[in-house]
Order: C-alpha cells, then structure tokens, then sequence
C-alpha cells in the first residue's frame, strides 16, 4: 500500500481550480489545438480505465497541451521529513482507496479511433516546474530495488535551472534535466484479467492491482503493459513518436507522472518526480496497422519494450519486437535482422520497480542507408504473443 499511497499526495493548493479545457485554437500541424489543465475534474488517482468518461474530444490530427500534477506534490517540500510524508501517504491512500500512486491528467478521447487501430502520439515538447524529488522509501515498504539495505529512506529535493536545463542534487553533483513523461497511455481492454496470458505473469502474482470501485472498473496505474502506462522510458522525450494499440472506442488517452531525469533502472522507486507545466502530443489514428505492444521512432532510434516480472522473458519480448520491425522497416530477413541485433542494438533495462520490469531495445536509424518510419508502416508489426 505504500506504493499506492503516494498518488494521494497531491498539491493541494491547486485543487481549488475548476477544470478548464481551452480549444480548439489553429495549429502548426494542421489540426486545432486544446489545452486540457490538470484539476480534480480533468485527472483520476492511480488507475486506468475504459468506463473513465473522457474530460475532452478531439479529432485525430489535433495536438492537446496538457499540465499535470506530481504525485508527490507538496507533502514532499522542503523541510517535509520521510517519516511525516509516509504516515500522510498511508493515511490518504486509505482514505481514497488507491490502487496505484500516479496523478494522471485525462483521459482524452480521440475521434475515430476504434479497437484494433493503431494510437500515435507525437510528443512535441515537455516542460517541467522548477521544482522536483527523488523519494526512497524506508526499506520496511519493500519498495525499490534494495528496500532492506535502506532502513530510513529520504527525500532529495532538486530545484530546476530550465535557462540552463540542469539540477543541482548536491554541491559536488549536477544532473541534465531532460523532460519526460513517466505514464503515457491508452484505457486497457474492457475485459482485461489478472491471468491474460498477453500481459505477463505481473497481474496473476498482484491480482488485487484490478478492482471495482465507484462504479467503474480499475487497472492500477503501477504496470507497464499492452496499452503503454507507467513505462518510465526516458527515451520518451520531445521529438519521440509512441505507437500503442487502440482497445476502446476513442483510446482514451492519459498522461502523468512527470519526470526531470531518470535513469535506467529506477532503482531507488522514484525519478525525479515533477509536475509538468505543459506537455504537448499531437495525435495520428493509424486505421491500416496492427500493434499487440507499445512501439517507439525517436529521432534517432527505433525502439520496441517488453514487460514482464521476469527480465528475461521481457528481454525476449523486447528483441523479437525489435526483430519484426527491423523486417518491416528495413526489408531485412527476420535471420538478417537477429544477427544485426548482434552487432547493433542495444538492450537496456528501463526500471525494475513496477511489478512488470521494462527492458526496452533500441536500434541507431543511422546505420540505414533506407528505412520506412513506422508511421507509414501497414498491416501487423508484431508476431510474439507471449504465454505466462
């Protein structure tokens, strides 16, 4: 519950806020452009879901600028001990029933897009508040990679140099500061199961991460899955394109747990955890391709992700996706593409902290002298569906 019970520390003083979604507005792209503010009517606490009704509509094309709550927000101030956020923590999360820690702003519904089409979601820009924390948990939580090796926990406090796009962790220490968005993802199938033998062996050992609650039914925001979700990949910056599968009339869209830096791994359980003042993603329905898992073009990679508690399985997962779409892209033999794997990419464990470990492959586009972008991909990507 521990895990559960940060979502419930929100920043209070901006819950006074009415919702506000302003648009549509012309835009660069072509499409209109909204601004969905992050207020109590415009998030929901620690969970997914496809009975959620959506807080805006748009069409495929348009681009929605959103702001977003941390999810450790003022309870981790400066001056606030370990000791006091963990009893508030516990005692919110008990209070508001969470089954997941993440402040999430949405979810958006986006015209046309129906079950079996494919979500693309450019990310152009991402700007963080000044302030950030990095919270480790007191070992009894069980939380973070070595809880037992850490008895007391702490909060390290990092305030944000945007001029100069670094953070200060101590006098001898300054980290980059490169923006992303730790949740970004479409509501599960509807009848999504703790044993679906397509989202890995995470639900069957936390069943009690699905539940039915205020008349809607829940997935916990903490796994990474088939609908993309807390993927804490740092690759997800401005200038990335995520492609996930559409499961729901609309996908319904939401975005949360912002991060100034993170490394991989996440060992410690949290990146550095920020609100967000504005993210921008434009959003392209893909009616002609097939995805079964989450898929990413950066500027300069392609990218493909397993999750599975199991590292292994997931390492497995993430190559063979990477090995379909090197097929796809690049017209390489799928043998052609394994023993390029050998030579050219790169395996690299996203984080180990939630439930579902992530392992994410990624692949130089610089290597090719020719290569086809996802976007204009058709048909189905992907042919692994892993049984548990």
């Amino acid at each position: 519950m521990m895990l559960a019970a940060m979502g419930a520390l929100l920043l209070v003083g901006t819950w006074g806020v009415r919702s506000q979604a302003q648009g549509p507005v012309p835009s660069s792209s072509g499409g209109s452009a909204y601004v969905l503010l992050a207020t109590p009517e415009t998030t929901h606490l620690g969970f997914f879901s496809a009975e959620l009704p959506p807080v805006l509509r748009v069409q495929s094309g348009d681009s929605v600028t959103f702001s977003t709550f941390p999810n450790v927000g003022e309870e981790a101030r400066p001056g606030r001990s370990i000791e006091e956020l963990v009893a508030s923590a516990n005692a919110l999360a008990k209070e508001r029933n969470l089954i997941g820690p993440h402040s999430l702003t949405g979810p958006v519904y986006v015209e046309g897009a129906e079950p079996g089409d494919v979500l693309e979601i450019k990310v152009k820009e991402v700007v963080p508040s000044i302030y950030a924390g990095q919270i480790v948990f007191p070992g009894e939580s069980g939380l973070g990679l070595l809880p037992g090796e850490f008895p007391t926990g702490t909060i390290s406090h990092l305030y944000v140099d945007i001029a100069n796009e670094t953070t200060q962790f101590a006098s001898n220490v300054t980290l980059p500061v490169k923006p992303f968005m730790g949740i970004m993802g479409v509501a599960p199938p509807k009848d999504f199961e703790s044993t679906d033998t397509e989202a890995g062996g995470a639900w069957t050992a936390r069943p009690e991460r699905i539940d039915d609650y205020g008349g809607i039914r829940r997935v916990s925001s903490v796994p990474p899955d088939l609908w993309g979700g807390n993927m804490d990949n740092k690759e997800l910056t401005a200038g990335s394109s995520l492609f996930v599968p559409v499961f729901n009339s609309g996908a319904l869209f939401s975005t949360g747990d912002g991060h100034v830096n993170q490394a991989n791994g996440e060992v410690g359980l949290t990146a550095s955890e920020t609100a967000m003042r504005s993210v921008t993603v434009e959003f392209v329905v893909h009616k002609d391709m097939d995805l079964i898992r989450p898929i990413v073009e950066t500027p300069t990679h392609f990218m493909t992700m397993g999750f599975d508690p199991d590292v292994d399985k997931a390492m497995k997962t993430a190559t063979r996706d990477m090995l379909d779409l090197l097929t796809k892209t690049t017209g390489l033999s799928r043998l052609q593409a394994y023993s390029l794997a050998s030579l050219a990419m790169d395996l690299n464990i996203t984080q180990v902290v939630d439930i579902n470990r992530g392992v994410h492959a990624l692949v130089p586009k610089s290597i090719f002298t020719a290569y086809t972008p996802v976007a204009d991909l058709k048909g189905q990507i992907q042919t692994d569906r892993p049984a548990l």
